[in-house]
């Protein structure tokens, strides 16, 4: 175990005596990104059974024939 502000093995930053290193100089970027999700469905077939998950980054069918339109 290496402390992170002194550099001296033997305890962590919160246990460390020597005084904290400036943080000067430390930089950071965050990249920011507003976004809206939408989840459409419209199924007018009692046939198959849809599981729908609005977290899943694609969704897909085995029928093409159902669908109205499609990007392929």
């Amino acid at each position: 175990m290496v402390c992170w502000n002194c550099e001296k093995p033997g305890h962590m930053k919160s246990e460390c005596r020597a005084p904290r290193k400036d943080k000067e100089g430390r930089t950071a970027n965050v990249a920011m990104e507003d976004t809206a999700d939408a989840l459409l469905l419209s199924v007018r077939s009692s046939l198959d059974d849809w599981i729908v998950d609005s977290g899943a980054s694609f969704h897909s069918c085995s029928n093409r024939d159902i669908m109205e339109s499609y990007t392929a």
